[in-house]
């Protein structure tokens, strides 16, 4: 099989995008100290109480299937609550207080235009957030409240997203990554994945930690007999970087990208994730999916037809957490009666009828070349239908 070669350059559109980037850094900045100056005026006026209106991500119940992109949107408009000081308890002051005191880091961050990460700014005031989810989640409700994203706020989850194969990342300040030097390279969000800097690549297959490394290791990137590509994990349930990152390579390229997980409800979880979006950022997942990515395995056809040789090592029973998670998932989103991922559906019914989950590693007892004999054969049927 040949592999497809690209080659986006980003030369002419530099301009404009710089442009767009800049107002919006400029518009969020305006609106952040439009809410600061709301709460000083309040002082100046010796107001009785200090407040301000915040929005808040909606439950999960709140959110369904567009059926045409795939994507967990809102049925109803964001909630709000307001944020009041001294307010009724030392509890809703703290949490006031906390509020004002990210609202300072991020428009810092933004002034300077530096990009910062969470867990920074839980390390400038641990004292005051306690814990590290405090942050997490005033993060995310500021840019609802403000209609923007993280990342707008020059905010971003810490890296955890992994590449290696014949891929290279070029940025408009002409600095670049060669994944192709056998060393896996961490990327982190940046205004070049979101605009579109520039990446050549040929293929990609996505895989969790343990088989992201195994394969890095053994060189299956370039040895495969489906053609050189690219290897990427985010080590489980992935970040914003890496699904920003992907859905760059597949948006803008011809990339075939393949996405090999466990066999369990958290692989189908995974899956789902990276192409129809999260609940919890359902107002940023238009700008997030990748729903041209494939599902190679696992499915239970492979798990059956290896059960017999690996006599049943790997293969283990589901939890009661798996069992309710699969029950979720066929109950409402992409995998319920009548949605838009059946082939999911049947696999979670198979799983809990069989009551049996596999790890990838599993595979690596078949015939005919063992797991990268048989990721080969996998590739090579998938990219002829």
């Amino acid at each position: 099989m040949a592999s497809s070669d690209f080659s986006l350059d980003s030369t002419n559109m530099q301009m404009s995008l710089s442009t767009s980037t800049q107002d919006s850094r400029a518009s969020t900045i305006q609106k952040i100290e439009n809410m600061i100056e709301g709460v000083l005026n309040g002082v100046i006026e010796d107001r009785e109480q200090l407040s301000f209106t915040l929005g808040c991500r909606n439950r999960s119940d709140h959110h369904a299937m567009d059926a045409s992109i795939g994507v967990s949107s809102a049925r109803e408009k964001a909630q709000t609550r307001t944020i009041s000081f001294p307010g009724k308890t030392p509890k809703q002051a703290w949490h006031f207080t906390v509020i004002m005191r990210i609202l300072e880091l991020i428009h810092e961050a933004l002034i300077n235009d530096v990009t910062t990460t969470k867990r920074d700014i839980f390390y400038k005031d641990t004292e005051l957030f306690i814990r590290q989810s405090i942050v997490d989640r005033y993060v995310d409700d500021l840019a609802l409240t403000f209609g923007t994203n993280r990342q707008s706020l020059n905010v971003t989850a810490s890296a955890k997203g992994l590449i290696i194969g014949v891929a290279k990342i070029r940025r408009w300040d002409g600095t670049h990554n060669d994944c192709s030097l056998d060393i896996a390279v961490s990327f982190h969000y940046s205004k070049s994945y979101h605009d579109n800097a520039g990446l050549t690549c040929e293929e990609s297959l996505n895989a969790g930690n343990a088989t992201f490394h195994a394969l890095a290791s053994s060189s299956f990137w370039r040895k495969s007999i489906n053609g050189k590509g690219a290897i990427i994990t985010a080590k489980g349930y992935p970040d914003i970087s890496t699904r920003s990152f992907l859905r760059m390579m597949t948006n803008a390229t011809s990339v075939p990208c393949f996405m090999l997980v466990d066999y369990d409800p958290d692989g189908i979880g995974i899956l789902s994730n990276y192409k129809h979006g999260s609940v919890n950022l359902a107002h940023e997942n238009a700008n997030l999916n990748a729903p041209s990515v494939r599902w190679l395995g696992l499915h239970g056809s492979d798990v059956h037809a290896i059960s017999e040789n690996v006599q049943g090592h790997g293969l283990v029973p589901l939890t009661l957490k798996d069992r309710k998670k699969a029950l979720g998932m066929l109950k409402k989103g992409v995998a319920a009666e009548g949605g838009i991922e059946p082939e999911w559906r049947n696999e979670l019914q198979a799983m809990l009828v069989l009551n049996m989950k596999a790890e990838m590693q599993v595979m690596r007892g078949c015939d005919m070349g063992g797991f990268e004999g048989w990721l080969d054969r996998k590739m090579e049927r998938a990219m002829e239908t």
